[in-house]
C-alpha cells in the first residue's frame, strides 16, 4: 500500500497560483473575471493572488477588456516574459548547446560549442555551460535568471538529479545538478534527453493537456518518452521508455535505431560508409546489402511504434532525432497511416524541454518561499 499524502493549506494555495498561472499562459489576455470563471475560484482569491503575481514582477496588467454588460471595464493580464529566466541545456557527447528561456516560454537566446573529448566530466560541462552563458550577457543581461535545466542522454534520477548511466558521456552514477548548481549559483534539475525532448515538442507545438503524446528518438540513443494528461510517465528512478534492449531479429532494436550501431553494420558490408547518407545512397541504387538494411531499420520503427501504440495509443507521435532525416521519406512510404510528426532539431527540443522543466521547478519555489496568499 502506498503512503497516504496528507495535504496542507499551503499545497492548496500553491496549486491554486498554479492554476491561476496556467490560465495566464494559455488564454493571455486575460481579466480577473473569466480566470475566476474558468478556474471556479471565488473573486475574492483571484484578486489576491494576482495581486501577489504582480508584487513579485511575473504578471502585468495591460489594456482593458470590452464591458460584458454594465459595471466597470475590467483590466487584462498578461504574463511578463522578463519576470524570470531559466536556462535549459543540452548535453551531448561531442557538444553542449545552451538557451536563455523568458518566462513566457520563448527562447531568448542560444550558443553551443564542443565539448572536449574524451567526454567531460560534469563539472567540466558545467564550467562550459556557465561560460556559453557568459557569451549570451550572462547575468547582467539577464538579471531575473533563477535555475537552470539540464538534459542528459541516458538514464537520469530527475528527483536525486544524477546520472544513473550515460554511455554517450561515460557517466555512471554522478551528480548531473550538484556541479551545475555550484557554478550559477542557481537551483538546478536534471532531466532524461527523450522526456526533455517531449516536453519541448509539446511547448512548441502547443499540443494541449488532454491530448496524449509519445516521443520516440533513433539516431545518438534510442528512448521513448510518454505523457499522459499533460503529465511525463517516468516509473521508477525516472526509467519509464528505456527501450534500446528490446529484442529485434537476431539482436536488439538498437543494433538498427542507434546510428553509431547502424554505421557499424554497415561497415561490415562495405568499409566504405561514413555516414548514414552513404546507406541511403546504397539502397536506392540497388545495392543488396543497403535495401536488406533499410528493410531492417523500417521494420524496427514499425516495431518501436508497435510498443508506443500498444502502451499509450497516444493522439500524437513525434519522432526525432538524427536518424530522421535520411530515413523519414522511407518511413513515410512504408507506413501510411501513422500518426507521426518529425520533430525538430534535437538539441533545440532538448534546451526547450530542459528550460521548462527548470521554469516550472523555479515557478514553483517562487511560489513555495515568497508567496504569502491568505
Amino acid at each position: 500500500m502506498g503512503t497516504i499524502r496528507i495535504r496542507d493549506q499551503s499545497y492548496i494555495k500553491q496549486k491554486n497560483i498554479e492554476s491561476i498561472l496556467r490560465v495566464l499562459e494559455e488564454c493571455q489576455p486575460i481579466s480577473r473575471a473569466e480566470i475566476s470563471r474558468i478556474t471556479d475560484m471565488s473573486p475574492a482569491s483571484i484578486t489576491r493572488i494576482v495581486n501577489a503575481l504582480l508584487a513579485l514582477g511575473l504578471v502585468s496588467e495591460g489594456n482593458i477588456a470590452p464591458a460584458a454588460g454594465r459595471g466597470r471595464r475590467a483590466i487584462n493580464l498578461r504574463i511578463r516574459p522578463d519576470g524570470m529566466y531559466t536556462l535549459g541545456v543540452s548535453l551531448e557527447s561531442s557538444r553542449i548547446r545552451l538557451g536563455v528561456m523568458d518566462f513566457a516560454g520563448h527562447l531568448a537566446a542560444a550558443e553551443e560549442t564542443a565539448l572536449p573529448a574524451p567526454p567531460a566530466s560534469p563539472e567540466e560541462a558545467a564550467g562550459i555551460a556557465r561560460a556559453l552563458f557568459g557569451r549570451l550577457g550572462g547575468a547582467e543581461k539577464w538579471p531575473g535568471l533563477r535555475a537552470v535545466g539540464v538534459s542528459v542522454p541516458g538514464t537520469v534520477d530527475n528527483e536525486a538529479g544524477r546520472a544513473a548511466r550515460s554511455d554517450q558521456l561515460a557517466w555512471t552514477d554522478v551528480s548531473v545538478t550538484e556541479p551545475f548548481a555550484r557554478v550559477f549559483g542557481l537551483p538546478a534539475w536534471a532531466e532524461n534527453d527523450v522526456k526533455a525532448c517531449l516536453v519541448g515538442e509539446r511547448a512548441v507545438r502547443s499540443i494541449p493537456d488532454d491530448e496524449d503524446a509519445a516521443y520516440l528518438l533513433i539516431g545518438t540513443g534510442l528512448g521513448l518518452a510518454v505523457s499522459a494528461g499533460g503529465h511525463v510517465l517516468r516509473g521508477a528512478g525516472n526509467a519509464a521508455g528505456e527501450i534500446d534492449g528490446v529484442p529485434f531479429g537476431a539482436g536488439r532494436l538498437s543494433d538498427y535505431l542507434v546510428e553509431r550501431n547502424l554505421l557499424a553494420l554497415a561497415r561490415s558490408r562495405d568499409a566504405s560508409v561514413r555516414r548514414v547518407d552513404d546507406i541511403v545512397l546504397a539502397q536506392n541504387e540497388g545495392a543488396a546489402w543497403a535495401v536488406e538494411l533499410m528493410d531492417s531499420v523500417i521494420e524496427a520503427v514499425r516495431v518501436a511504434l508497435y510498443i508506443v501504440n500498444a502502451f499509450a495509443r497516444p493522439h500524437h507521435i513525434l519522432l526525432g532525432g538524427s536518424l530522421v532525416r535520411a530515413i523519414a521519406p522511407f518511413v513515410q512510404e512504408r507506413l501510411p497511416g501513422v500518426r507521426l510528426w518529425m520533430g525538430q532539431n534535437y538539441a533545440d527540443a532538448c534546451v526547450t524541454g530542459a528550460a521548462i522543466l527548470a521554469r516550472r521547478q523555479a515557478r514553483r519555489l517562487l511560489i513555495a518561499q515568497k508567496l504569502t496568499v491568505q
